[in-house]
Formats: structure tokens, sequence, C-alpha cells
């Protein structure tokens, strides 16, 4: 089979007449479906002057004349079919709010899955309803609310370069459930000063969904198809009647003040002992599009930690942001449709060391959002010195405009090195195509970026495209970027230069059996260059099978054949060196995920076959106990048993997890994680208070343990209590 995979840049060309036959049959197959061309459809909503109280019970005197949204239809499973249960939206609104009432009648009540009852938690395993905004009626950027059947609300932002919200957008709303004999309703209130909106347009587009694990249904009011996502905007109906709406002056002031106390291992420094210090954000809406932003003395202690990984290859691996600050608004400095590389910019690298210590934020500002067809980002920070790094400033513009119909032209441009005491400057320019109508109601999107960075008098230049074509049934990405040996976007991230040659293929099946909810058949193969031509990497994934069940588990296998050159000595492992060489592998990689409705569920991944001069074994495992919606538990891990000509080892991660939510507002979550490469233990615990939408108590405790000999001594620990409040005016 090894020899099957060529050595050369023949594989490359072999990759791409592969992939355009492919891509050729499946147009075809989807060429045959036509746009839709269905009536918008229109919601009446009236004025109130008595608001609805809160409470989820829907016998408010407000919802008896209200219009009804009712009559959905399913996305998922069967596309275009009445939803086998009735959901029945009505809204109405007064000078500062809207609001919103769902009515899910169920007649099976008694198999309703609500375990979760922290805010902005995953709600996958629950039934939930949700409405989303178009203010604007782009059906590109909006809102999206969402609240399951115990009133744990979550709330996102929709953006057209993403399948989900993304959940990290925080607003100030409210809502509450209740459960009964036939179903359950539920209440929304949305603050009119939590949205952005032009007040002489007031007719937005709107779309509610319902989604029930138990049988995998996804509803839509109206745009039920699947090449329209579960989330997005395209085709959604219109809220007509809004009048007359208060937003105020638009500034919020949230000050906060926290209390720490550290102590390290090792005597006594800089940042040990107890601590006090304020901080606060400002948020002006300067237009309705428009937000500026200031922090000063910014604190991070609500932050989630990162799951610990062993990193088994050449390159750095790539960390999510989790600070709010730096989420709210990332959309606007997104550049080239790059996820992690290469990045113009990851905000990961501000406030934190090349080593991952803490460098204090002692003030920054920032103005996100639209004006017309031009999209903003800036973003300046300063930071405080720490150890050899001296105090710094860190700047970030972005600017995208609209073309044509759907697409759009965009600059970006950073200066500063917050990581290094040196100069970096960085420019790039982007364009997107996007035609969501390419063939019928099929979507192509193309992007092409190019970048230029100077680092202390260095040069640099990084170029891609990429054209992406994600539908249903058929679907494909074709990418290819080279980035220089001496681009560095000190701001960014960039896990390995050279060149790269990419494409993806699935085909989704609809078998429409008992026992089978879809089947998805995927290729895949990429080539990496050096800088110099010479090719690193090879990988062919040909071909992957995953299939879905009805009650929603799930099952993998994924033959792969890969070609790894290494140049020079590669040290995998303290004291175990890979020697230079040209190795060519095979491997078997398959796994299972249960379905998230039941209490108990479990996901499993397996991998066997040849590394390197050897051999590698891999197994992941997580499993989750939702005992009640006021329990949570997980535990998890990965395990890799590597033998090579080199040297044998073992790499071990673990981490136990607990849950509590005595209600919707108050939630307590515990982590504890190990690894045995740098052998120590990491403990966060975090308790959080909502006392009311945008006003929080925090308390947060973390330790570090070293592990030696099976002894654990403690060599750090934090306790800090943040309180924060938010004021509107």
């Amino acid at each position: 089979m090894l020899s099957l995979i060529p050595p050369s840049i023949a594989c490359i060309k072999l990759i791409f007449r592969i992939g355009a036959s492919l891509c050729l049959g499946g147009l075809i197959l989807t060429a045959g479906s036509n746009g839709r061309a269905e009536e918008v459809p229109r919601l009446q909503v009236q004025a109130v002057k008595t608001a609805p109280v809160i409470d989820g019970k829907l016998d408010d005197d407000c919802w008896k004349n209200a219009q009804l949204a009712d009559h959905f239809i399913q996305r998922n499973p069967v596309e275009g079919e009445p939803a086998t249960q009735n959901t029945v939206v009505r809204v109405c609104f007064d000078e500062k709010n809207l609001y919103i009432a769902f009515r899910a009648s169920d007649t099976e009540i008694e198999k309703l899955n609500h375990s979760v009852m922290q805010r902005d938690a995953s709600v996958g395993a629950d039934d939930y309803v949700f409405v989303v905004l178009d203010p604007f009626r782009r059906g590109k950027e909006g809102f999206y609310f969402r609240i399951n059947a115990n009133g744990a609300l979550g709330e996102g932002k929709i953006d057209p370069r993403r399948g989900a919200p993304r959940m990290e957008w925080d607003a100030l709303w409210d809502g509450a459930s209740q459960i009964d004999d036939d179903g359950w309703s539920a209440e929304m209130v949305i603050p009119f000063r939590s949205l952005s909106f032009d007040p002489n347009e007031m007719n937005w587009g709107i779309n509610f969904g319902r989604w029930m694990p138990r049988r995998q249904e996804q509803m839509r009011w109206t745009a039920a198809s699947r090449n329209r996502g579960f989330f997005k905007l395209e085709d959604a109906g219109m809220l007509v009647g809004l009048q007359e709406v208060k937003k105020g002056l638009g500034i919020d002031v949230k000050p906060y003040f926290t209390n720490r106390y550290r102590n390290s291992k090792g005597g006594a420094g800089a940042n040990e002992g107890y601590s006090f210090d304020p901080g606060g954000d400002v948020f002006y809406q300067i237009t309705p599009n428009l937000t500026a932003t200031l922090t000063f003395n910014t604190d991070f202690a609500e932050a989630e930690v990162d799951a610990r990984r062993v990193n088994l290859t050449r390159f750095p691996l790539f960390f999510p942001e989790q600070r709010d600050f730096f989420l709210q608004g990332a959309e606007y400095f997104e550049f080239g449709g790059q996820r992690r590389s290469p990045l113009a910019f990851h905000s990961r690298t501000i406030g934190l060391s090349a080593g991952g210590k803490k460098v204090d934020v002692r003030a920054g500002g920032k103005v996100t959002g639209r004006i017309g067809k031009v999209g903003i980002g800036l973003l300046g920070v300063g930071l405080d010195s720490r150890g050899v790094l001296n105090k710094d400033q860190a700047y970030i513009g972005r600017f995208t405009y609209d073309v044509l119909k759907e697409s759009q032209v965009g600059l970006i441009g950073s200066y500063g090195d917050p990581r290094t005491n040196g100069s970096n400057s960085l420019g790039g320019i982007d364009f997107l195509y996007k035609n969501r109508n390419w063939i019928g109601d099929n979507a192509l999107e193309v992007y092409l970026w190019a970048m230029g960075s100077e680092s202390d008098g260095q040069r640099g230049d990084s170029y891609g495209v990429r054209f992406d074509y994600t539908n249903t049934p058929f679907s494909f990405v074709v990418e290819f970027e080279q980035v220089d040996e001496a681009f560095r976007p000190a701001m960014g991230f960039v896990q390995r230069d050279g060149g790269v040659a990419s494409n993806r293929m699935r085909y989704r099946f609809f078998p429409g059996q008992v026992w089978m909810q879809q089947l998805d058949v995927g290729y895949g193969a990429s080539v990496f260059t050096s800088p110099d031509g010479d090719i690193e990497t090879e990988r062919f994934d040909v071909p992957s099978i995953d299939f879905e069940t009805l009650r929603g588990d799930q099952f993998y296998i994924a033959p792969e054949f890969r070609r790894e050159v290494l140049f020079e000595d590669f040290e995998i492992q303290e004291g175990i060196a890979i020697a230079p060489g040209d190795y060519l592998t095979k491997r078997l990689n398959f796994g299972f995920d249960t379905s998230s409705v039941r209490p108990f569920g479990f996901e499993m991944g397996f991998g066997i076959g040849e590394f390197y001069s050897g051999t590698r074994s891999r197994a992941m495992a997580d499993a989750v106990w939702r005992a009640s919606r006021f329990f949570r538990f997980n535990v998890g891990g990965s395990y890799n048993d590597i033998n090579l000509d080199e040297g044998d080892f073992e790499t071990i991660v673990a981490s136990v997890g607990l849950r509590v939510t005595p209600n919707t507002r108050i939630s307590w979550d515990s982590v504890v994680q190990y690894d045995n490469v740098s052998d120590e233990v990491g403990v966060n615990s975090r308790i959080r208070y909502i006392v009311k939408p945008g006003s929080d108590v925090y308390l947060v405790v973390n330790q570090g343990f070293d592990v030696e000999d099976g002894n654990f001594q403690q060599f750090s620990s934090e306790m800090v209590a943040k309180v924060g409040w938010t004021f509107r005016f």
C-alpha cells in the first residue's frame, strides 16, 4: 500500500486530478436542485403597556392577542416535512424591551431532556428553543438567543463564516421556562440596549428554531433547508411593527474589584501575597452598529483554563483565546478565512509571555462594528513589564468593505511585539467572494489573501487561496498556501512555514433507515513543503466513513497514509531523537460517540499503525454522567504507546471535572488535569453567581502540584474573589 504514495510533486498533481474528478461528479449530482423562491413570512408585533412577568408561564394579557408564528418545518431528519411536535411563538414589545414567548408542545413529555442549568453551557443534550434576529436585514450578521426547558440561557453572534453562533458574545438579557404535562414554555426579555440596529429601519429579519435531541429533530419557522444552517439568517422571516423604542445614551460602565492571594514555591516574589486591584470596562455605542470599549487594569480571573495536551509533532500547538475582552468583537479582526495558521492576528499573543506567563494589561481600547458597508476592528493595548519584557504597546487595525452582493475586500495591519522587546509590523489584503445561490441554493466561497511582515528589519511574505463549496449532500474544500521562512506575525500565529496544497471532500447520504440517519463518505489529501520546495509531509485519508444513527450515536473509521521527511534530528521526547530520513507509514483511526441524550455518555477514539521508525497505539476516552440537572461529572484522557528504533515512551493526559448548578444563576465548575510529560497536576475551581444580568461574583481557586515518585508537592496557589457590576445609561 505504501508504494502507492507518490514521493514527489507528482503527488500534488494526483491529489488535484482526483479532487477535480470528484468535484465535477458532485457538482453534477447537485446541479439539478433549484433555487427556492418562497414568499418571506411576516410576523406583526404589537406594543404593550404592561410588560409580561418573565416566569415562563405565558399567562400574561400581552400574549392573548399576539400574532402567532407556528407550523414549524423539519430541517433534519426529514427535510421539508412538518415538525413532529407543535411549536408556537409570540412576540411583543414596549419602549425598552423585546419580549418573546415559546410554547413547545410535547406528547412524550416524560422523555424531555433538560440536564443543563448553567448559563452559556453547551445544551446539545437538551431540548431548547431559540430566536435569531437580523436588525439590518443583511442576511449575514445577527444575534442568537437560546433557552432550554430549565431556563438556562445562552446567546451568541451570528457570523456568515461560522456554522454555529459565536457563543463568546455576551449580552444583558433574561428568560425563564416552565414544564407541564403537555410540554414546556419559555419567555425571553431582550433589551433593545443589548442589540445593534438602525432606529430608522424597524423591520427586522427574524427566525425561530427548536431542537428535540431524542429524535435528532431540528425545526425552524422558515428556511428549513439543510443548505441553510440551523442557526443561519438566510431567508429569514420579517418582524414588522416595531416603533418608538428607546436605547438610552448607549453607555455601559462595568467596574470590578479583584482581591487575590498568590503563593509560589521558592520564597517570596513580586507576585506573591495579597493584592487588591480595581479595574473596569466602559462600552459606548458610537452608532447603532459601532461600539467603543475602554478597559483599565484588565483582569481575566474568570477565564477558563486550557485543556492540557502533549505535543508529538515538530510544530507548535494552537490554543484558542479564552478571555472575554478579546473574544468580544473578535469576528471583526478575522482575516482571509483562516482559522488556525497562518493567522494575521491571534489575540492570545497579548497579555501572555512566550512561556505562557501572565503579562498585565494596564489599559486598552477597542472599536468594533460597521458603518454601512465598512466593517471596522481597531485595538490598542498597553502592557506592563514582566521579567525581561519591557512595558510595551500593541496595535491592530482591520477594515472590510462590502462589494458585489455578498462579497467583501479587506485590509489588516498591526504594529508591536508583545512577547519580545523587538519590533514587528504586518500588513495584508484579502478578498472574499461568496454566492449562496451559485448552483440552486448551494453556496460557494472563495478566499484570496496576502500578507507581509517585517521583524527587526527582516521581511517575509505569505499568500493563499481557498475554494469552499460546503453544501449538502456534496461538499469540497481546496486550498493553497505559501509562507516564507522569514514571515513572522508577532501578534498572529504560524504553525509551520513553507507551502500547503490540500483538498477535502464529502458526500452525505440520508438512507432513511430506522437505525441510520446519515452516512458520510469522505476523502482528504494534503502536501506540505519546506520554504525551499522540498516535501516535508504528505497525508491521505482515503476513504473515511462516518455514520450517525437516528438516536444520535456516531461511528467513524478513517485509514490514513502519511509520509514524513526529516532533514534534521527531531527530539520527540526528552532524550529520544528521531534520525533524519524519509518515513512512510500507514495507520487506521476509528472511534464512536454515544448520543448526548443519554444520561451516561462516552466518546472513544483509537489509532493503530506505524509511526516514524516504529509504531504508535493511541487511545482517547471521554465519559460524562449527567446525574441530574444539578450535577454533571466527567472524566477523560488520552494515552499513547510509542515504540521507536530510537527509544520507547508513553504519554498520558487525564482530567476529571465536576459541575454543580443549584439553579440557573449559580454554578460551580471544577477540573483537575494531569500529564506525565510535565508530571504536574493542575486544579481549577470556579464559582459564579449571577446577581443579575451583567453583574457577577466570581470565586476562583487555582492550585499546581508536582508529582514526584507518587507524592504531590504544591508549587503554586492562587485564590481570587472578583465582583463586577454593570451600570447602563
